[in-house]
């Protein structure tokens, strides 16, 4: 038995033990299915709202704690496993004096995420490592002149971070928004701004790699935010304006390209294989990195959604007059087929092998976060959604 898993059997009550024990095997058991000679696992999938997710659960950040939703047990719980602990601020290890805390992945025992935690300055993070319940926290490495992520992506030795910059270093507002993507090299616990731009509305909507090489959606306005304010109320003028695309770097040492005018990312650019997914002029496109050609799949705009494991790539819209959701998959011979149909709109947030996670955007469901097994989501039975047991 692994030690720390004994001692927290020890240490815990009953219940306590119970789902502690089922989410750290599922975890381990997750962490080793990657099948590639990595450092990190690249099936954890961290959002811009500082959830990471899993094929066995997630962890997420909620007014100053760590907690971790487990899927078997279906239970929500802190990392804290101190069953006489009162979680006072300060005094229990799950609490962070933080306002943000991205990428949360347990490996190895530890856990590991990015946060300002620490900190004295805007534009400094840190990279963490911590015991799985919160103690014994380390700074392996800082990550300078990044004021704001809007998404984080782990990648065998490298941790991909787009992010905005809107402050000078005399915290005065910059005139045009910086944005750009950090790299974060844990085998050096050092990091290099890999891309960076500066534009009216600059913005980096999503991003994933393909053989040592970032692909991402950036947009921008061609026009000084006076003449965006001029302007304002006239959206033929300003859609002349409006700039998107695909781009691609290398992680080493490269100089951004641009493959693709007008690429969008709705939900996520999506990698399959050679091949990448994306949206223009609202409808589905694939674009093949080696050959670069650009082929239309589909006549219609979907969004995309993240898939891990060997999942084909999943893509949903929404139906605004009967607020359905309607699901399709991408099959071998670049088609789509429809999967299902929901009579509830269900947004989904990652499939993975065993599990989707999704936002439950229903009437009943306002926003609340659910889960389904994937099984059930590919035969399109969407009355089979789950929710987790908060325990505090």
């Amino acid at each position: 038995m692994d030690i720390s898993l004994y001692v927290i059997r020890k240490r815990q009550k009953v219940k306590r033990i119970l789902f502690f024990c089922i989410g750290l095997l599922a975890i381990l058991g997750h962490c080793s299915c990657s099948g590639k000679n990595t450092v990190v696992s690249t099936d954890w999938y961290s959002t811009y709202n500082m959830d990471s997710y899993s094929n066995k659960g997630y962890f997420y950040y909620d007014n100053g704690y760590i907690r971790y939703a487990d899927i078997e047990s279906k239970q929500d719980v802190l990392i804290c496993d101190n069953p006489d602990c009162k979680h006072d601020r300060g005094n229990c290890p799950a609490h962070f004096d933080a306002l943000f805390m991205y990428g949360i992945i347990y490996e190895d025992d530890k856990l590991y995420f990015v946060s300002e935690y620490g900190s004295e300055k805007l534009g400094q993070f840190f990279f963490y490592q911590s015991d799985v319940n919160g103690e014994n926290r380390k700074k392996l490495g800082t990550i300078e002149n990044v004021q704001f992520i809007h998404g984080i992506q782990y990648y065998d030795n490298y941790i991909l971070i787009s992010y905005n910059n809107t402050f000078d270093d005399n915290l005065k507002e910059m005139h045009q928004r910086q944005t750009g993507i950090y790299l974060y090299d844990r085998i050096e616990n050092k990091g290099r701004i890999l891309f960076s731009e500066k534009a009216t509305d600059a913005f980096i909507n999503s991003m994933t790699v393909i053989n040592d090489t970032v692909y991402f959606t950036y947009f921008y306005i061609d026009l000084t935010p006076e003449q965006v304010m001029e302007h304002a109320g006239d959206q033929n003028y300003l859609s002349n304006y409006l700039h998107s695309g695909l781009y691609s770097i290398q992680l080493e040492n490269g100089t951004a390209v641009k493959l693709v005018e007008g690429a969008l990312s709705e939900g996520c650019i999506k990698g399959w294989g050679d091949n990448l997914f994306y949206v223009k002029n609202n409808k589905l496109y694939m674009y093949n990195v080696n050959s670069k050609e650009e082929k239309e799949i589909y006549n219609e705009g979907l969004m995309l959604a993240p898939t891990f494991g060997d999942i084909l790539p999943v893509f949903f819209k929404w139906v605004r007059e009967t607020d359905e959701g309607i699901y399709y998959q991408y099959v071998e011979g670049d088609s789509l087929k429809e999967i299902g149909r929901s009579d509830k709109y269900y947004y989904p947030i990652a499939v993975f092998p065993d599990v989707v996670y999704a936002w439950d955007f229903s009437d009943e469901g306002n926003g609340s976060k659910v889960f389904i097994y994937t099984k059930n989501f590919l035969k399109g039975e969407y009355t089979k959604f789950h929710t987790f047991d908060v325990i505090d």
